[in-house]
């Protein structure tokens, strides 16, 4: 095996000194491509086994935080002295007109202030069902000031 000695000189001072063999031949073609997989690969054999202890946890700690009942409850706010779920009760007596005025005053009044019943997924059909419709108009507040949804009508059907 013969080298060869080649020295880079600047301003007479040797930086780099470099052995090249004669008898060294080039990498084929994509070595370093490959290499570089294989090593990809190797780190990420590595990776799945720092994690696989974790990943049957975490998929457990998951599936209990979605199927947990608790977290799903609706909230029941209180508004013109009657709550979300006492409304929800009296859903069907409403839309067969036999509760009393004062507590169909009730009803209606906290459908209006309610935020939570104005937007609940759940409770639309039973404020369809009721016959209580939402009519929302787009309205422009002050100059400057962001767009607003206003509950314009309420209407009894």
């Amino acid at each position: 095996m013969t080298a060869r000695i080649s020295a880079i000189e600047i301003e007479g001072t040797p930086v780099m000194t470099t052995i090249v063999h004669e008898d060294w031949v080039k990498c084929p073609q994509g070595e370093f491509s490959r290499l570089a997989w294989r090593l990809r690969g190797k780190h990420r054999r590595r990776l799945l086994v720092r994690v696989s202890p974790v990943l049957p946890i975490a998929a457990i700690a998951c599936a209990a935080w979605l199927l947990w009942p608790a977290s799903h409850k609706m909230p029941d706010y209180n508004y013109a002295g009657i709550t979300c779920s006492r409304v929800m009760q009296l859903a069907g007596e409403y839309a067969a007109d036999t509760l009393s005025p004062d507590l169909r005053t009730q009803v209606r009044e906290h459908v209006v202030r309610c935020p939570h019943c104005k937007q609940c997924p759940r409770c639309r059909p039973l404020l369809e069902e009721m016959g209580l419709t939402h009519r929302l108009r787009w309205r422009l507040a002050a100059p400057g000031d962001e767009v607003v949804v206003a509950l314009l009508d309420l209407r009894d059907d």
